[in-house]
């Protein structure tokens, strides 16, 4: 990772006083923060990681979509066909001078090996120096930007939709009906309908269940039998059909 030089004194730049005062003198990610307030750069570190510690990694849905190369790194970048080639090259990497080299500059050479420090001896150095050769013979750089895609979206570009939807998917519980609102009636209409479903009413015995301490689990209006979801909506029920007001 690339790590700025020390900022000046005389450095009034907005940008360059928000990394100082995130990410300390260098820049760097990773070291100690020096300013006390909060930031939403940190936040959003820290969030990318507690998600991965939760088996989602959204930086698996990122792409490196290739352009003239300059902004992308040969050897540490999955450019050519989502592979990192220092990962699936090894051998040919170990005899890389230049470890990051731009796709670019090295394509631009005369040969695979030009700026390796020596030639390979056989075996397996061979073996992939030559199927590398042959993968990025035939490739072709357009006159465009290098530039990171979204897999999630069509377009190539972030949404919170998607990454949310991703979010939900892995982590909220599957219901095996989904569920429907309707929309001519008030949204909290559909709610309390919703959770009478799911019976996520708080009622009495609801509420004996998650281990609240209440004096008795007994319907209060007719206290002959256990306040549930299916009671009370029932006894309203009975309640409205003969008329009777509370």
């Amino acid at each position: 990772m690339r790590i700025a030089p020390p900022l000046s004194t005389k450095d009034t730049s907005w940008w360059s006083r928000f990394i100082q005062a995130v990410h300390g003198n260098h820049g760097a990610f990773g070291s100690r923060m020096v300013s006390s307030k909060g930031s939403p750069w940190l936040d959003i570190i820290r969030d990318l990681s507690t998600l991965k510690s939760k088996g989602i990694d959204l930086m698996n849905f990122m792409r490196k979509k290739i352009g003239n190369g300059h902004n992308t790194s040969f050897w540490n970048d999955p450019w050519l066909d989502g592979e990192i080639l220092k990962s699936s090259f090894h051998r040919a990497f170990a005899l890389e001078t230049c470890k990051s080299i731009s796709v670019a500059s090295k394509l631009n050479h005369p040969s695979l090996t030009h700026s390796f420090r020596r030639l390979p001896r056989g075996g397996v150095e061979e073996d992939q120096v030559s199927l590398l050769s042959q993968r990025i013979n035939d490739v072709v750089l357009p006159d465009s930007n290098d530039r990171w895609t979204w897999n999630l979206e069509g377009s190539g570009l972030f949404s919170v939709k998607s990454a949310r939807r991703v979010i939900d998917d892995t982590l909220l519980p599957s219901a095996g009906v989904p569920t429907r609102w309707i929309k001519i009636i008030p949204i909290k209409v559909n709610i309390l309908a919703w959770r009478v479903c799911l019976d996520k009413i708080p009622t009495r015995f609801n509420l004996s269940i998650k281990g609240i301490d209440i004096p008795t689990i007994l319907c209060p209006l007719c206290n002959a039998a256990a306040e549930s979801t299916s009671h009370i909506f029932s006894l309203a029920f009975s309640l409205a059909k003969s008329e009777v007001k509370f």
